[in-house]
């Protein structure tokens, strides 16, 4: 799925899921053209798991990028 994708489906805007890739927090996706990237499911989870820890957690980010650096 491309960006837009998996912005409606997570309910993560655009701007955002493109903060957790620069963070880390979100691996990349498969490049498939010079402008154009593919997500998987995998990351849909992912995002998944960031806002749950964000959102329900009350996790801060910095908090939540070292959580995800252990799993």
């Amino acid at each position: 799925m491309r960006i837009g994708e998996l912005s409606r489906r997570s309910g993560v805007s655009v701007p955002t899921i493109k903060y957790y890739l620069r963070e880390g927090m979100l691996p990349e996706g498969e490049r498939t053209a010079a402008n154009q990237v593919r997500y998987s499911e995998s990351h849909l989870r992912r995002l998944r798991l960031i806002r749950g820890l964000i959102d329900v957690g009350g996790l801060p980010v910095p908090t939540v990028r070292e959580v995800l650096a252990e799993i």
